[in-house]
């Protein structure tokens, strides 16, 4: 599996991913209406043009995983903490989308290693990630990658849901056990 940088041709694959990975992940947490209307080629094209404008902009850091095809079967993107309340975390995950049958082997950890190298040499020095309460499934994969419980928050999409964040104080040391 390729992790590479990814490029504006990526965005109407990241969209894609984005659409398939949420109807995966969040079934039973987002309200089905939700994830039903995300397959729409309206939708994902609404999703490819925002994908298009933060590739272009350069303002975030985002990796895609490629198979032996060229595929794009998932991603990353990072960049400035949005978390003002958590000033100790200058850094963020904001996206971590693996189909699901790429999940498992490996190629979420490497896009969150390569997400973290690419920050620590952007000068950020720690690392936070906000994932659904109920999904124990990615809680369980940044627990794995030494991610320590730091915050809640509520959020909404469709229903009042609530988000935890994993951070990890320190990118120069993290994912060191994890490797």
């Amino acid at each position: 599996m390729l992790i590479r940088p990814a490029t504006a041709a990526d965005a109407p694959a990241i969209a894609r991913v984005q659409s398939l990975t949420w109807q995966s992940a969040y079934r039973g947490i987002v309200p089905d209406a939700v994830l039903d209307g995300m397959d729409t080629a309206e939708r994902i094209q609404q999703r490819a043009e925002r994908w298009l404008e933060n590739l272009s902009s350069g303002a975030n850091i985002v990796h895609v995983a490629v198979e032996a095809t060229a595929a794009v079967v998932g991603f990353a993107a990072a960049g400035r903490c949005r978390d003002a309340d958590l000033p100790q975390y200058d850094g963020e995950l904001f996206a971590l989308y693996l189909l699901p049958a790429y999940q498992g082997g490996g190629t979420g950890r490497a896009l969150v290693q390569h997400s973290a190298a690419a920050l620590r040499a952007a000068g950020y020095r720690a690392l936070l990630v906000w994932v659904l309460q109920d999904n124990h499934p990615a809680r369980g994969f940044y627990e794995r990658l030494g991610g320590q419980p730091v915050s809640q928050k509520s959020i909404t999409i469709g229903v009042d849901l609530v988000e935890v964040s994993y951070g990890w104080p320190d990118l120069a040391r993290a994912f060191e056990a994890a490797s």
